[in-house]
């Protein structure tokens, strides 16, 4: 992907580094922007901030779960398989914040 970067006799290990690195760093800068952006929207739309804490401990929850049920099922997996997942995951939780956007419910949300 970016062997035209790198010169002539460089080891190819860090061609792939750096691949990795630059989809580590998009895939964390999206979290990041949406972890700074949904709590304040889920506020907005569900008109408390009692709502968006039970969202957002429901949220705490769902991820201790998948912390635990996961790692089994994922066993063996490829790091290419786990990266296009987690762009996948992403990229459907960003669009069902934007469907949340004509139709604010809770469940859309949990």
């Amino acid at each position: 992907m970016f062997k035209r970067f790198i010169p002539v006799g460089a080891n190819p290990v860090w061609a792939k580094v750096l691949s990795i690195s630059i989809i580590f760093l998009f895939v964390s800068l999206a979290d990041a922007l949406l972890s700074f952006w949904v709590p304040g929207f889920m506020q907005e739309k569900l008109g408390s901030a009692f709502l968006m804490g039970l969202v957002m401990s429901f949220s705490s929850v769902v991820g201790l779960v998948a912390d635990i049920i996961l790692p089994q099922v994922i066993q063996g997996s490829t790091a290419r398989k786990l990266v296009t997942l987690a762009i996948i995951v992403s990229a459907v939780f960003s669009g069902s914040l934007l469907f949340s956007i004509s139709f604010p419910t809770i469940l859309i949300f949990l």
